[in-house]
């Protein structure tokens, strides 16, 4: 079968089942939006309640997930994953059937799934885990292979050796394509139980058969397809896009009324989630319509297990895509009036706050990371605040570096924390970064905290090595001794190392630093959040500044991400470039009112 050939079944296919589809989409939008989502959240946080917490952060999460209360909330997300996997591939796969008319309402295929739950949910089961292999194993491969092309290697990062890096890459690459291999095995699964013998075992056999004696034909027709999805997803972000400049566009008439400005703005937000929405739509179907053409083409017929012809009347919904366009426009009316009032109460609030700009490790894009040379560049570029790393040497002495092994920053294969600070003099940390900066060492804490004083900044202080209190009370000690309460503040990816800093000295603030987290993010005892820009969500920044808690993001050093991350209401901006920051932060002031509530929801 040619491409073609192959397109055009597939166009024909689409066009015999879109009403169907259709209907199917939004029920199973509507269950998983109104009940399965909702549910899964609601017992996971009573889980957190029953172990005593209300959130698990960063390194706690691994802990958490292998003690018992964690191996049953993966269960949970898992039932609840393949519920929503089951109901969304099964019905689909009944409105493809082109079964009689009165088989096809919702009201047969939710019966249907009831008297198969069982069965139905062990599929269910079986392609969620399938899905999460694909997932992890491309993600995990293509982060490997990042990290490779960046600064850091894999061995620096989890301490392993060349060979366990050889054998985790080796391991997530045949995860992915052992995974995509099932995945493609099976993917008749849902089609054969709809329609032929409700049995597991049956399902998976026959779906295994299928495949495989018509191998190529299918590959051919998944290839085209997932093209065929690739081509839909860049027309959509081109069309949100230009509905995004559209709207930047408003910035260059200023007398326009504000209220005219507003409600185009509602439009066009809500035409641009529609778009997605026919997205999503597409993609799903398209993929099972698919799977659906290739079940068709092994004339199952014949073996009397699909006794209804090809094409069938469709459900008759006159009118409802308008109905449906119109309720659309009204919720997307009424959901973006509500984020805009809060977006607009807290810009006329913080209209004279000030947004301070960290460096991060230093002014770190033109000078070697966690040097005095980045720490007094970022001076030299008025940045607010520099954010450095700490660790310890072998005879104690409190240096400021992000990596305990010297591999990456001086070519050196050596711990920090093996080496006395005499020894660790000899590294020469600079370099590799710049001829410029050859001759740069690793410095103390304290010659730091000496620059920060004399130049009225602030230091954000992160501490690297979790559990040791001996860090801990050193970094205390040398806060004190060189009187620099009212300008540091320690943030940690370790929760239990800032209580012991706040049991050691509560004047001194502590921040806790989110890269992931499972629960009430907002659950920390602490005085400020250092999150990663995922995070940091409007609805978040929002919550915390309820609580008199500012929110500083990493790392970002795009001007437009920049000013998105500050019309959420950001209070600091940690970058490796203060420079383009401040750009940032003086173009932000020159937007309308409207374009700065367009990035608040980015």
């Amino acid at each position: 079968m040619t491409f073609y050939a192959s397109f055009t079944l597939l166009r024909k296919a689409y066009k015999e089942n879109f009403n169907n589809l259709f209907i199917y989409h939004l029920i199973y939008l509507a269950i998983f939006a109104i009940l399965v989502f909702p549910f899964v959240i609601f017992l996971i946080n009573q889980l957190l309640a029953h172990t005593g917490t209300t959130v698990i952060e960063n390194f706690s999460i691994a802990s958490y997930l292998l003690s018992p209360a964690g191996i049953i909330t993966i269960l949970i997300i898992l039932l609840g994953t393949a519920f929503f996997v089951t109901f969304t591939h099964y019905s689909t796969a009944i409105a493809t059937s082109s079964r009689p008319l009165k088989d096809l309402s919702p009201k047969v295929v939710m019966k249907e799934i009831y008297h198969h739950f069982f069965a139905l949910s062990l599929i269910g089961f079986i392609y969620t885990l399938i899905y999460i292999g694909l997932a992890l194993g491309g993600l995990l491969s293509v982060l490997i292979v990042l990290i490779f092309f960046s600064e850091h290697s894999l061995q620096t990062l989890l301490g392993a050796t060349t060979l366990t890096s050889t054998v985790i890459f080796l391991g997530t690459i045949t995860l992915f394509f052992l995974s995509l291999y099932f995945f493609i095995r099976f993917s008749l699964i849902f089609h054969v139980f709809a329609l032929g013998k409700p049995s597991v075992t049956y399902a998976l056999k026959k779906s295994s058969l299928l495949i495989k004696n018509s191998y190529h034909t299918t590959l051919k027709l998944y290839f085209l397809t997932f093209m065929i999805i690739v081509i839909v997803l860049i027309i959509t972000v081109i069309l949100t896009s230009g509905l995004i400049l559209m709207l930047a566009i408003l910035d260059h008439f200023p007398n326009l009324p504000a209220m005219i400005k507003i409600l185009y703005t509602i439009l066009l937000l809500t035409t641009s989630s529609l778009i997605w929405f026919v997205f999503a739509f597409f993609a799903n179907s398209f993929w099972m319509i698919t799977a659906r053409s290739v079940y068709h083409r092994q004339k199952l017929r014949q073996e009397n297990i699909n006794p209804y012809p090809l094409s069938s009347k469709h459900i008759p919904f006159s009118s409802i895509y308008l109905y449906i366009s119109i309720g659309v426009l009204i919720i997307g009316f009424a959901i973006t009036f509500s984020l805009f009032m809060p977006f607009l109460q807290r810009e006329l609030s913080d209209e004279e706050k000030q947004v301070m700009i960290t460096a991060h490790r230093g002014s770190s894009l033109r000078a070697p990371e966690n040097t005095m040379s980045a720490v007094n560049l970022a001076i030299t570029e008025s940045a607010d605040m520099v954010e450095i790393d700490v660790l310890h040497t072998k005879d104690g002495v409190v240096v400021v570096s992000h990596d305990n092994n010297l591999q990456r920053m001086a070519g050196i294969d050596q711990k920090i924390s093996d080496m006395t600070y005499e020894e660790l003099q000899n590294a020469d940390v600079g370099k590799i970064f710049s001829p410029e900066f050859e001759g740069e060492h690793v410095p103390k804490l304290a010659d730091v905290i000496e620059v920060i004083i004399a130049n009225d900044r602030r230091l954000n202080i992160e501490i690297k090595e979790y559990g040791q209190e001996t860090i801990e009370e050193k970094v205390v000690k040398i806060i004190r001794e060189t009187d620099c309460s009212n300008n540091c503040f320690v943030t940690s990816l370790d929760y239990q190392t800032l209580q012991n800093i706040r049991a050691i000295d509560p004047r001194i603030p502590i921040g806790i630093a989110i890269s992931i987290a499972i629960g009430d993010t907002h659950g920390f005892d602490v005085n400020f959040y250092s999150a990663a820009d995922g995070l940091a969500t409007n609805k978040f920044i929002t919550e915390e500044k309820k609580r008199g808690r500012d929110v500083m993001i990493w790392t970002l050093n795009d001007k437009d991400v920049i000013k998105a991350a500050v019309a959420r209401g950001a209070n600091n901006i940690i970058t490796d470039d203060p420079i383009i920051a401040q750009e940032a932060l003086r173009e932000y002031k020159e937007l309308s009112l409207i374009t700065r509530f367009i990035l608040s929801l980015q």
